[in-house]
């Protein structure tokens, strides 16, 4: 995820003029391209915070969805400006519509959920790390999750006593 993000923040940031252009890259609104590219380059990163469970993941996301939908609406309202810039505009809006809608999903969904969906099969582990996501500044949570991880295999088998030593 940290690859796929980093890619994507970084191809927005250096190439968004490439990548909203149409068959001629001279057929674009080069200034618009630039701003549009480095607020979208910071929405791929917002969207990491979530899926990693960091703190405070809801206030990036809300910043993801503001930059996005930035994009969005300045994309909305040039699309009809220019008849050639017309598919360089639907671009930025498939784009940007698509970041916006992820990050609307993404803070719809509570970390509970996500966290219940990744370890699907390990009930136990679950719950454990939704205390723990959820308040991280519980040291009772905290204790109980690493005491969890030390004692049980990534799969949720308790490890034998001749594990516990490594």
């Amino acid at each position: 995820m940290v690859l796929i993000t980093g890619i994507l923040s970084v191809m927005y940031l250096l190439g968004s003029f490439y990548f909203f252009s149409d068959e001629s890259i001279k057929r674009q609104n080069l200034s618009c391209s630039i701003i549009s590219g480095i607020l979208l380059a910071v929405v791929p990163q917002t969207i990491l915070q979530k899926v990693q469970y960091l703190p405070d993941a809801q206030w990036y996301l809300t910043v993801g969805i503001v930059l996005s939908m930035i994009v969005f609406v300045i994309a909305y309202l040039l699309r009809n400006k220019k008849e050639e810039l017309k598919q360089y505009y639907r671009n930025m809006l498939y784009r940007s519509g698509t970041l916006l809608g992820l990050c609307l999903l993404l803070l719809i969904i509570p970390t509970g959920t996500l966290v219940h969906w990744q370890y699907w099969d390990n009930k136990e582990f679950a719950d454990i790390a939704t205390n723990y996501y959820e308040h991280p500044e519980n040291k009772t949570y905290k204790k109980q999750y690493k005491d969890y991880q030390d004692t049980h295999s990534p799969t949720g088998r308790l490890l034998k006593g001749d594990m516990l030593k490594k």
